[in-house]
């Protein structure tokens, strides 16, 4: 639980770095790129997990 705490505030301190670097440098398509990765990557791991609290899971 902790280890999953630490990648999400890891993923969050990143993207907000990026954020004020895209922004400081708007000309840089590297920096636009990350910052759409890695919202890319945060958007997924908030629709996962809402998708496991609403779906039941499978047990057999």
């Amino acid at each position: 639980m902790l280890l999953k705490f630490s990648f999400i505030l890891l993923f969050l301190f990143a993207e907000i770095a990026l954020g004020i670097y895209s922004m400081l440098y708007s000309d840089n398509l590297l920096a636009k790129f990350l910052f759409f990765i890695l919202s890319a990557i945060l958007i997924c791991i908030a629709v996962i997990k809402g998708v496991n609290k609403i779906l039941p899971s499978e047990e057999k």
